[in-house]
């Protein structure tokens, strides 16, 4: 989800629960940008904090860099990839770019792409920020407060 994190899935998490810790081994991957990952808002050196990307992050970015996680972790196949609101979005992402690399979905309240409707509200979203006296675009999106 957007502006989901993962103690929000807890409740989804362990044994005999959905995502069932005692059949599987559960990764969790806070969105890129979320404020827990890497994100401006979550680099404790302010000096550097023009590395975020200007132009923002993608699914398609999140799902890359997802991949090359479980690369790194030797994992070549999921059983299953979950996600909820934007995370269906990557999981849907996910049997699209990995197909042969992802046995089961699970997309949850999602969509391949956002509809009108969520596009206007991520929309209202950008605006508060825009709105916001600390928030210089100039600079690549950086919040100065």
């Amino acid at each position: 989800s957007f502006d989901a994190t993962h103690p929000e899935l807890e409740f989804n998490v362990g044994p005999g629960k959905t995502l069932d810790t005692n059949r599987y081994c559960v990764l969790i991957v806070n969105l890129l940008g979320n404020g827990l990952s890497t994100s401006p808002s979550a680099n404790a050196d302010r000096s550097n904090v023009q590395e975020y990307p200007a132009c923002g992050t993608s699914v398609c970015d999140n799902v890359r860099l997802q991949a090359l996680l479980l690369d790194s972790l030797g994992i070549q196949e999921l059983a299953c990839i979950y996600g909820y609101s934007m995370g269906a979005m990557q999981a849907l992402h996910w049997a699209a770019m990995y197909p042969n690399r992802v046995k089961r979905v699970a997309a949850v309240c999602g969509s391949a792409k956002p509809s009108d409707f969520n596009i206007v509200f991520l929309d209202s979203l950008e605006a508060a920020l825009l709105a916001d006296k600390d928030c210089d675009v100039s600079t690549g999106w950086k919040l100065l407060g």
